[in-house]
């Protein structure tokens, strides 16, 4: 649930290169990619009856379509797509929609589009998108032949397979802390998704999934934003951050691979990865669709409790917001009233959308009884004074009209500091 805008307040290139391996290099894993199979989600099914004179069906917004030729099917059949839970893993971009019937013989190719936008991009190049499906046993296969539209942002596969269907990308690099501090380094490595020949379908390819090898790497490189980057023999990387962070920046990450391990392809892949860097105080968060960061200059910690039992802290200067939590101890808090059991926590918002507060509960239509947002803050550290943790949410409107609930999503990150 994390992202993380650019912000780009300074630009260096910090590289570590070597020169092209003598011969190909190879992923840690030969293996297919093979993972649990999604479970339906609730409220997602959409179903159609399409005949031999052929049809269409998709999902609100076009994300995903399928066109059924004239004369691909006998009789009446019913169609459907329905979301599942993503079990594919690193390197998704997006939604698993489970296409049916499955099983069934067309007299002719159907055509499958699905769209992608940038947010589902970040950091992947389009030229590395890519459209999968899982059968039965569980097992992801990437079809041999894709076409791209990037003037449309979406990618046309025409099979005669129903199954579950998604957008991969080739590859994709992943930080292990998203967030960090001064001195505070972060591992950074690379999954790069090839193919390999599927002997029991020869219209399509095998998914493999691998972690990249030092003998692929031509280099890591911080492209923009502070920090350095140490490459490591086993393909990954370190970020090294600045000894001192004044104010938030993103440092972006480059990794360049020279070698495809498939051979039906040449050229480079390029994946690139955002690294949040923050103050020693700081609070971040991502609502209705932008990103805040502040430091120690915007943030007030006091106690909300004389005994000093329920820390309080609030951002200043507009943005208005503010979390309380019951008691110090890590654990995760449910949104809600203080007075209800001690595992709630409160947390308060008076952004306004102008002159419109939003608040983490709402009151039933006509009524006075107040709901809660399914919501939380998760506390990770207590130690010399600091409170680290995270929280994310729903957040609502109260006015102008009750009736009409007015929601956005909250998630965000916060580190800060309270005197004895």
């Amino acid at each position: 649930m994390k992202t993380f805008a650019m912000l780009i307040i300074a630009i260096t290139f910090t590289s570590c290169k070597k020169g092209k391996p003598d011969k190909p290099g190879e992923t840690l894993n030969k293996e297919p990619l093979v993972t649990d199979q999604g479970i339906p989600l609730p409220n997602t099914l959409i179903q159609k009856t399409i005949g031999p004179s052929g049809g269409s069906i998709e999902v609100p917004g076009g994300i995903l379509a399928i066109t059924i030729p004239a004369g691909t099917i006998k009789s009446e059949t019913s169609f459907s797509i329905q979301e599942v839970s993503n079990t594919f893993g690193m390197g998704s971009l997006g939604k698993v929609y489970r296409l049916l019937p499955e099983n069934v013989a067309f007299e002719k190719d159907v055509e499958i589009s699905m769209k992608y936008d940038a947010t589902m991009l970040k950091g992947k190049s389009e030229d590395h998108l890519r459209l999968t499906y899982q059968d039965s046993k569980g097992t992801w296969h990437s079809p041999k032949s894709i076409i791209l539209e990037k003037a449309n942002k979406q990618i046309i596969v025409k099979t005669k397979h129903f199954s579950d269907w998604t957008i991969y990308s080739e590859l994709t690099l992943e930080s292990e802390k998203k967030v960090v501090s001064a001195n505070e380094i972060s591992l950074v490595r690379g999954i790069l998704l090839t193919t390999a020949t599927d002997p029991e379908n020869p219209e399509d390819y095998l998914l493999v999934a691998g972690q990249i090898t030092d003998s692929v790497v031509d280099e890591w490189k911080v492209v923009a934003g502070p920090g350095d980057i140490v490459r490591r023999e086993d393909g990954t990387a370190t970020f090294v951050p600045p000894a001192e962070i004044n104010s938030p920046a993103v440092s972006k990450i480059q990794l360049v691979i020279n070698d495809y391990t498939d051979p039906q392809k040449t050229g480079f892949y390029i994946g690139f990865v955002d690294i949040e860097l923050v103050p020693d105080v700081f609070v971040s968060w991502t609502f209705g669709g932008e990103k805040y960061t502040v430091g120690s200059d915007k943030i007030v910690t006091k106690y909300y409790d004389q005994a000093k039992s329920m820390p309080q802290f609030y951002v200043d200067g507009g943005l208005n917001l503010g979390i309380v939590v019951n008691r110090k101890e890590i654990g995760e808090f449910d949104f809600g009233d203080l007075n209800g059991p001690d595992k709630y926590s409160l947390i308060y918002f008076n952004m306004h959308k102008p002159g419109v507060p939003i608040y983490y509960s709402y009151r039933a239509c006509g009524g006075l009884q107040i709901f809660s947002a399914q919501s939380m803050v998760k506390v990770t550290k207590f130690e010399n004074g600091y409170i680290e943790g995270e929280f994310n949410g729903t957040l609502y409107q109260w006015w102008p009209n009750a009736c009409e609930r007015i929601f956005e999503d909250i998630k965000g990150t916060f580190r800060v500091k309270f005197n004895p």
